[in-house]
């Protein structure tokens, strides 16, 4: 009796407040359909509370319309997998009623054939690596051993030894491989691009003044594995090391200087740079420039002879290359020697000139600019691989890298005042005694200056030689050449 009292009381509940929204919502459609004196305000609250209740059905419906439409897309695009689920269920439902059966057949099937397999194929070898690498366990263990000990008591120490060089080492690590897979690249694309390259095509070039047709016919470096950027990450790698296991161990400090300084000499990347390219260009660069040139020549207008030469091999750049090589080898030998010898008057109490005593490029540029003036027509000029010279078009100074000479001035060597913003370049002047300390003689400076004048466009060059001079005597010493282009007047025609 109570419970079938508490039951229509919860319908009663359920009901009532459907049938007062009911109410509202047919009171507010009756007033706006039979004319009444109600004001146009509570006319538009009547027409809110009809589009509201249109809106909430309508809103009711689209939900329940997009439900079944979201159920009835995920049973379908998971047709196949409730299809197996079913499938499944049926599988096992029958394997239940048949059990003994079932069984019965596996255990016949297996005794029968797959036992003989699966013990021929995997437990026979699993047995056998037992018996073999059982008897390797101890040395196993033993290397274990070692390495833990040897990264607890070596390699964390020195790790913490100098923890900032760590970062830069991996940096570097990584850099150069980024930049080895870059050349790599660069090398596979240059030769693809001559084997398909077509000698009557036409394209827009790449370098200054040559066309884009050109490159693998007259750019000998075009085909070439640039190893100079991956070194100069990989000497980076090898300063990062050495500092970590100086800073560890400064017992073995100068031994590991002598031994590990060719990884830090950029002539040897160098010299490896040259030994591959030169492999490279007499294996692929060579034939396939020679092919290609030579296809070209007969392509086009050139006589019987040019084409013979078009046809041979230039073994000129491969020659360079080689000679680039040797260069690079004789410099390392030279400074590993240098290095050993300060390393070993260091270690036996012999001073040895330290390099801080050497002025820097700021201190030459200082002193130049409290000379001569500071002035934005100061320029440096790399004259030899020992030797450059700063100059303002007036004056120049010199300084020397190896055999510690002081700063060497010219004053007023320059017979008129150049342009330095076109650039200086460096000359041999003439056979005369003016080579650097290392007997390089390309010492000269060559250097012009344009002038518009009254009789047309001028343009002034003069070639200076090294000296030292302290006095105005450049007339003697320095080579001038002037040439003119008369101007054009335009004249008015009657």
């Amino acid at each position: 009796m109570r419970n079938g009292a508490a039951m229509w009381l919860l319908v009663f509940v359920g009901i009532a407040p459907g049938a007062l929204v009911g109410e509202r919502v047919l009171n507010s459609v009756v007033l706006l359909l039979v004319p009444t004196q109600r004001t146009e305000t509570k006319k538009l609250s009547d027409r809110f509370v009809l589009s509201a209740s249109v809106a909430q059905v309508w809103s009711t419906v689209a939900t329940l319309l997009g439900f079944g439409v979201a159920l009835l897309e995920m049973l379908l695009r998971n047709a196949f997998l409730v299809l197996g689920v079913l499938v499944a269920m049926i599988v096992l439902t029958v394997l239940a009623d048949n059990n003994s059966f079932i069984y019965v057949v596996l255990y016949n099937t297996y005794n029968n054939g797959a036992g003989y397999l699966l013990h021929f194929l995997v437990i026979g070898p699993l047995k056998l690596a037992h018996n073999v690498l059982g008897m390797l366990l101890p040395l196993w263990n033993a290397a274990t051993w070692l390495f833990g000990r040897v990264l607890l008591y070596i390699v964390l120490p020195v790790l913490q030894a100098a923890p900032d060089e760590i970062p830069r080492m991996l940096e570097n690590i990584s850099l150069f491989a980024a930049s080895l897979s870059f050349s790599v690249y660069n090398l596979a694309d240059g030769v693809m691009q001559c084997v398909d390259w077509d000698a009557g095509a036409e394209g827009e070039g790449l370098l200054l003044f040559a066309e884009d047709n050109m490159q693998c016919i007259a750019n000998s470096n075009y085909i070439t594995l640039d190893l100079m950027m991956p070194g100069l990450y990989l000497r980076g790698a090898a300063r990062s090391a050495l500092a970590v296991i100086a800073g560890s161990c400064a017992v073995v400090t100068p031994l590991l200087d002598v031994l590990v300084y060719p990884l830090l000499d950029y002539n040897l990347y160098r010299a490896v740079h040259c030994g591959v390219h030169a492999v490279v260009h007499a294996a692929v660069a060579l034939p396939l420039m020679t092919v290609q040139r030579c296809a070209y020549g007969r392509r086009h207008d050139f006589d019987e002879t040019e084409r013979a030469v078009m046809c041979m091999p230039d073994w000129t750049p491969l020659a360079n290359i080689f000679s680039a090589l040797w260069r690079s080898l004789g410099l390392l030998v030279d400074n590993w020697l240098n290095v050993a010898l300060v390393v070993v008057e260091q270690n036996i109490g012999r001073p040895s000139a330290p390099c801080d005593a050497a002025p820097t490029f700021g201190v030459v540029w200082a002193r130049v600019g409290a000379q001569v003036g500071l002035s934005a027509r100061l320029r440096v000029v790399g004259l030899t691989a020992t030797m450059y010279a700063v100059t303002d078009s007036v004056s120049s100074a010199y300084h020397t890298l190896v055999d510690g000479s002081q700063l060497q001035f010219a004053l007023h060597n320059w017979p008129f005042a150049v342009d330095t913003r076109l650039g200086i370049a460096v000359v041999q002047y003439a056979n005369v005694a003016d080579t650097d300390a290392a007997g390089a003689e390309a010492t000269g400076m060559f250097g012009c200056a344009c002038r518009d004048g009254p009789g047309g466009l001028e343009l002034s060059c003069a070639s200076v030689p090294y000296q030292v001079l302290t006095a105005d005597s450049a007339a003697g010493t320095s080579a001038r050449r002037c040439t003119r282009w008369p101007s054009r007047r335009r004249t008015r025609r009657r």
